[in-house]
């Protein structure tokens, strides 16, 4: 009897295999859960500011911002090849912690800068000093000069008029001609003349000089001053200050003087695949797992997705930038981890579906 076969084996076993496949699409239709996508992390901190030399000479501070997704505060320092320029940490700056946003950390001197600084200075005291000249008149030794030659002419035309008249009562009696009657009267046109241009000399030099050279000083005195607010500016600049509050370190990365981190918030940039583009949306929520924290999730959400591709030796992936608050100070730049980012909650069924569905439009039979 025991080898006699069973009955109906094979109905029997394909009804078995039936039952369990329809328990377990029932269950996948009873369970639901969060769809799901998930890829490694990096993380970094919200704002992170960094002053680094370029070359000798050459210096350059600029803030990445990542909740913003832009960078700011960009400058260069450029001094120029004979200058010398000290560098020196400002007080209190030379240690490592906490730092607020306009807290001054490193000072530069530049020789060429302030050898500019005093050569405007002079040339704008200069100009003042001709502009008060001009509008306060002449001094007084000139002003009796121009007195002096004033009555000087007076006197001359004054003799000149006794002749004058002596010579127009010959001039009707016909005994002196016409011809020297005109050059009598031509010296008389003269010597008013010169009368009335020493009063005019006089007159301008008790008022002032002319408007046109007072209001051509007044212009270049602008332009002088302009300048030298640009240079002051640029002096002023060198006070190199934090635009954001965090932590100060020093000599972080090669090429970096000083950088200041601001990790009261972090940004967690996860790659994922391209072929899961779609499934990211802002605002869903995201947990991450970093090793050495291993039984605890980091809970934060989906700031913004970079769509433009990463190329890697695993394939094509997107950026997506996740946010995560980091008041308790345990997260540190440059950790590693695992994200999942958590969707609308569906069934198994419903997602199984829907991966079989990408499956076979992506690889199997694409359009």
């Amino acid at each position: 009897m025991n080898h006699v076969p069973e009955p109906h084996r094979l109905r029997n076993t394909l009804i078995t295999i039936s039952a369990f496949v329809c328990v377990a699409v029932v269950l996948a239709m009873m369970i639901k859960l969060p769809e799901s996508v998930s890829g490694s992390c990096l993380i970094d901190p919200g704002q992170h500011w960094t002053l680094s030399e370029l070359r000798p000479g050459s210096y350059k501070t600029v803030t990445d911002d990542l909740l913003a997704g832009e960078m700011r505060h960009y400058r260069v320092y450029q001094f120029d090849r004979p200058s010398f320029v000290d560098f020196s940490l400002a007080a209190g700056s030379g240690r490592e912690g906490m730092v607020s946003a306009g807290e001054v950390l490193a000072i530069a001197n530049s020789t060429s800068l302030s050898i500019e600084l005093i050569e405007r200075q002079a040339d704008l005291a200069e100009a003042l000093s001709e502009l008060e000249i001009l509008q306060a008149g002449s001094k007084t030794a000139v002003l009796k000069h121009a007195e002096l030659s004033i009555k000087s002419a007076q006197a001359e035309l004054a003799a000149y008029l006794v002749q004058y008249d002596r010579q127009k009562n010959l001039h009707k009696q016909e005994v002196l001609s016409s011809e020297d009657w005109e050059a009598f009267e031509s010296r008389l046109d003269i010597l008013t003349l010169d009368v009335q241009l020493a009063q005019a000399k006089l007159d301008e030099l008790s008022t002032g000089d002319t408007p046109e050279k007072i209001e051509r000083s007044l212009v270049n005195i602008t332009s002088m001053e302009r300048e030298l607010a640009a240079v002051q500016e640029m002096i002023d600049a060198l006070e190199i200050r934090t635009p954001i509050s965090g932590r100060l370190s020093l000599q972080e990365r090669s090429g970096s003087l000083l950088s200041v981190s601001n990790s009261d918030t972090m940004i967690a940039r996860i790659l994922i695949a391209q072929g899961h583009a779609q499934k990211p949306v802002v605002g869903q929520p995201l947990q991450i797992v970093v090793p050495g924290y291993s039984n605890e999730n980091f809970i934060g959400e989906v700031l913004r997705i970079d769509p433009q591709i990463t190329l890697t030796g695993a394939g094509p992936f997107i950026t997506v930038y996740g946010i995560l608050d980091n008041s308790d100070g345990r997260l540190v730049s440059g950790m590693m981890g695992r994200a999942k980012i958590l969707g609308q909650t569906t069934s198994l069924w419903d997602q199984f579906k829907k991966e079989c569905s990408t499956v076979i439009r992506q690889e199997i039979w694409p359009r």
